[in-house]
């Protein structure tokens, strides 16, 4: 009984140690026409310490079609992520997480036909 106990409770411990407190922020899913060519995720620091940031731009299925898993965000500096030449007709989503809060993160996505904003959101 007494093996039965400390194996449940070494369990419990090793359950409990793995977990991270991530945080995220994201965009809503973005659209821009029939001739959009782009999408562009832009995610900057404000605060006064370097954040790492794990960047992806998702479709409409979730699937990360862009993404750059360690950016390190100087303060006042920003990361960048594209996907070129995307479909017609599809939307498209930002992520930005962190194991840091994301009190002092500020991004967007945007969709571009060629250099020229189409349509953007802002990550939350």
């Amino acid at each position: 009984m007494k093996l039965l106990t400390k194996l449940v409770a070494a369990g419990c411990l090793l359950a409990f140690a793995g977990t991270a407190r991530a945080a995220q922020i994201s965009s809503p899913p973005v659209f821009g026409a029939f001739f959009q060519q782009t999408a562009q995720c832009t995610v900057g620091n404000v605060g006064p310490t370097p954040v790492v940031v794990a960047i992806n731009i998702v479709d409409e299925a979730g699937n990360v079609v862009a993404s750059n898993p360690g950016c390190r965000i100087e303060p006042n500096f920003l990361c960048q992520v594209s996907k070129l030449s995307i479909p017609a007709g599809g939307a498209f989503a930002c992520t930005a997480t962190t194991s840091a809060g994301t009190a002092k993160l500020r991004g967007n996505i945007a969709i571009l036909d060629s250099l020229l904003p189409i349509s953007a959101a802002d990550l939350r």
